[in-house]
């Protein structure tokens, strides 16, 4: 009997080992995928590797310098942080592959630079490498210049703006470092290249406005001025005409309007950019979609065979 209590409790007890066994191994995939994180960041992936806007060519570039565009490290990045979010067990099996072929496409777009191994002026090509990737073209894609930069305050977010004087000041550091014939003090020379792309940078501005109701139905009504529907619009195709026209007398399919109806459309759009204020916007905008449904009601499509 004693023996039959002893097998009766050692069955009981299985289950409860058996989930605790589970419970260990129940998140192996998030748990694999946190250790591929830890291991994966870009400072351990990209030791020894510059990040710049445009890498060179690996002939063009130093013997072993390694270099890599600042857009890939920004797609790894992405790909990193939605990994780091995951929470569930299925949906880290799928981050874990996105990340492994991320860090395939990231060491796939290092350059490893393979000029002048035996170089008698290692130092000068260091500094003509690296003038190569900080001309202005480059530094200031998508940048506007301007004789005199607003405020950011001022400026709709994500513009970018800088001053014609900034860019002036750092072409003349580039040009002599562009020139820079000393082997001696060419390192000299590329930490002054070096702290004038940092004062460039530094004086581009980036706008924080965010666009009014006014802002947007300013864009509304470049979209619908007569110019633009006549180009992309209601207006494509259809002959401004002096004189009313039947349907009945005008050949199958052609479209006109009479001169009139386009002119009052025109003193409807000039009357809306007059608006100066948020408050005004909503009967505006109302009171120029009315003007433009009226100018596409007036247009006469021919019918006759």
């Amino acid at each position: 009997m004693k023996l039959k209590k002893t097998l009766l409790a050692s069955l009981i007890c299985l289950p409860t080992t058996a989930l605790l066994v589970a419970s260990c191994s129940a998140l192996p995939q998030l748990n694999n995928l946190k250790r591929l994180i830890k291991k994966s960041s870009t400072q351990t992936l990209l030791e020894g590797v510059d990040i710049v806007i445009h890498p060179l060519p690996a002939e063009e570039l130093e013997n072993g310098k390694k270099q890599i565009a600042r857009e890939d490290v920004k797609k790894y990045e992405e790909v990193l942080e939605k990994a780091k979010s995951v929470k569930t067990e299925k949906a880290a099996a799928q981050a874990i592959k996105e990340l492994e072929n991320a860090i395939q496409n990231l060491e796939a777009a290092i350059v490893v630079g393979t000029k002048g191994a035996d170089s008698t002026t290692p130092k000068l090509d260091s500094l003509k490498t690296y003038v190569a990737t900080v001309t202005i073209e480059i530094l200031l894609k998508d940048v506007t210049k301007v004789e005199k930069v607003k405020p950011k305050e001022e400026i709709l977010q994500g513009v970018k703006q800088i001053a014609n004087k900034a860019v002036e000041e750092y072409r003349k550091v580039l040009e002599k470092a562009s020139a820079f014939k000393d082997e001696g003090k060419a390192d000299e020379m590329k930490k002054e290249l070096e702290k004038a792309v940092e004062k460039l940078l530094s004086s581009i501005v980036v706008g924080i406005k965010t666009k009014t109701k006014l802002d947007l139905f300013k864009e509304y009504i470049a979209s619908v001025e007569v110019n633009a529907l006549k180009a992309n619009g209601i207006l494509k195709d259809v002959e401004i005409v002096n004189a009313p026209v039947e349907p009945k007398d005008l050949q199958k399919g052609k479209k006109v309007i009479e001169e009139q109806y386009v002119t009052k459309y025109g003193q409807e759009v000039e009357k809306a950019k007059l608006v100066s204020k948020e408050e005004e916007v909503d009967k505006a905008k109302q009171d120029l979609q009315d003007a433009l449904a009226t100018l596409e009601s007036s247009i006469v499509v021919g019918i006759k065979e």
